[in-house]
């Protein structure tokens, strides 16, 4: 079965599990979860995003804890840092902070979004020690820099523009493979990357099926690993 780790469509039918990236910063996101679910096949990550995080984030970080309840959520996320577009410096590094311990919390995988800003997360995994898994979306970095992070216990969602070296270089137990906002239809990606690691659609999705089993709970998201073959 095939696994989008992190996207902010939603398919009209989802081609496997769907992991869609919830804002507590938006209205319409919230109210999006209560209606989708009987959706069997679609979860949500729920976070504040550091373009969203402003001088009134702790108001955002309540709805956050208690949406968080949710059985449907899956992950928290995508929390992170970005020195481009993101918000007061103090309030993102107070935002994320809070996220990634609401996800030791809630015994939930933390998806993080980052620009610019990498030694200040690998500081606060060395600060924090999280027995929850940390999963960087949209890696875009260097073969060399995924080595490090990897040694250090993170985890890579990777996309579109992913460099095809750094695609290969990752370990296949850390690897997972997201649409993000691409128009890119999963399948394609899934393509993509068994051509370049040069392994076959059924190896690739097998080992990221069991990458997906070995981080989430089983219990939270009631999945059954027969669907999975």
């Amino acid at each position: 079965m095939l696994i989008d780790l992190h996207t902010h469509h939603l398919p009209e039918k989802a081609h496997g599990r769907t992991i869609f990236s919830l804002s507590v910063a938006k209205k319409n996101e919230v109210e999006l979860l209560e209606k989708q679910k009987q959706s069997s096949d679609l979860y949500f990550s729920v976070g504040l995003h550091p373009w969203q995080v402003d001088s009134q984030w702790k108001e955002y970080a309540t709805c956050l804890e208690k949406i968080s309840k949710n059985k449907q959520v899956i992950a928290i996320g995508e929390a992170g840092l970005d020195k481009y577009q993101g918000g007061i410096w103090d309030n993102q590094l107070q935002a994320f902070e809070f996220q990634a311990l609401l996800a030791e919390e809630r015994k939930l995988p933390l998806i993080i979004h980052c620009v610019k800003s990498m030694q200040e997360i690998i500081a606060f995994k060395k600060q924090l020690q999280p027995a929850q898994p940390w999963i960087i979306h949209g890696f875009r970095g260097k073969s060399t820099q995924a080595q490090q992070l990897w040694k250090l216990g993170f985890y890579f969602s990777l996309g579109e523009h992913c460099p095809p070296d750094t695609l290969r270089a990752i370990p296949a137990q850390v690897l997972f493979l997201e649409t993000d906002e691409s128009i890119i239809p999963i399948e394609e990606l899934y393509r993509k990357a068994a051509t370049l690691r040069n392994v076959s659609m059924e190896e690739l999705i097998q080992q990221t099926n069991t990458n997906f089993l070995n981080l989430f709970s089983l219990t939270s998201i009631d999945f059954n690993c027969k669907n999975m073959t």
